[in-house]
């Protein structure tokens, strides 16, 4: 597996005008670029990951992923807002290659793996 490496934070946080907006819009590239970039609820995380999510939580657990954002999303049934975190699409992609030999089934023949059921 080849691993690309992340852009630096100041690359990804530019404002752009709606020409640069349009010529982004017309690139060929544009799913992978969002796929790399746009920052990941956990459950779109795990499913990145090919991993389930409560074997997603045990890596957030473990230290290997932190939140970089967050949003509040308000769910009219619960009468509430709930915080959910977001972790960086491209430090997600690279967990893999950070952690060699570990992915989604792989991750719960760790030692020390605290499976739960």
């Amino acid at each position: 597996m080849v691993v690309e490496a992340c852009e630096p934070e100041a690359a990804r946080a530019v404002l752009r005008g709606p020409d640069q907006v349009a010529a982004l819009r017309r690139r060929p590239d544009l799913p992978a670029l969002l796929d790399r970039y746009e920052p990941r609820g956990p459950d779109q995380a795990a499913v990145r990951l090919g991993a389930r999510r409560v074997d997603f939580d045990q890596v957030v657990r473990l230290g290997w992923l932190s939140p970089v954002d967050s949003v509040e999303v308000d769910y009219r049934q619960q009468g509430k807002a709930t915080t959910i975190p977001l972790y960086d699409a491209c430090e997600v992609a690279l967990l893999e290659g950070v952690r060699p030999g570990v992915s989604g089934r792989g991750w719960r023949a760790l030692p020390g793996w605290a499976g739960r059921r």
